[in-house]
């Protein structure tokens, strides 16, 4: 198993954390599986919610040893 680090994300991890919702969420939550939520769809409203949350500096991200995202909690406080 992959060691994992965590990070508390930065603007510079928007693009991958995006990428990340978008090709392991998406399609993994059961929610979005069951309304059917395509990429197209989920591509504006998860970048402006990560985007919303990353500047509170609660939010984080968790890299494995390739550096390549495997987890993202997103947390705002405001």
């Amino acid at each position: 198993m992959d060691a994992v680090r965590t990070y508390i994300a930065t603007l510079n991890d928007i693009d991958e954390m995006h990428e990340f919702l978008l090709n392991d969420f998406l399609l993994g939550a059961s929610l979005s599986v069951a309304i059917n939520l395509t990429r197209e769809q989920a591509d504006q409203g998860f970048r402006a919610i990560i985007e919303h949350c990353v500047p509170s500096g609660v939010t984080s991200v968790q890299r494995n040893d390739e550096e390549d995202v495997s987890v993202v909690v997103l947390t705002n406080l405001t």
